[in-house]
């Protein structure tokens, strides 16, 4: 780990294909964002679930409902319908 990534309060989990640390902020007290404390199984009071839209990142199980009307999979979806074209 690179003093970076410890010094400026982000994430510290590194991402190999982008060579360089998140750019996320961790909560208070801890190292790693929400969205790398669950890969890194680390456990909050707040359960995150894989997005049922775009399994490739997760969200509050709670919030569920809140996240899949503002994914960036929705806002897709719905711009290639309202589409003229399409």
């Amino acid at each position: 780990m690179s003093a970076d990534a410890a010094d400026d309060g982000k994430c510290h989990f590194y991402l190999p294909k982008k060579k360089r640390y998140c750019r996320f902020q961790p909560k208070e007290g801890q190292q790693y964002c929400p969205e790398h404390s669950c890969i890194m199984g680390i456990h909050s009071d707040r359960l995150r679930v894989p997005c049922p839209l775009n399994p490739t990142h997760n969200c509050y199980a709670d919030d569920l409902e809140k996240h899949v009307k503002k994914c960036n999979v929705t806002k897709l979806k719905k711009s290639i319908q309202e589409a003229s074209y399409y």
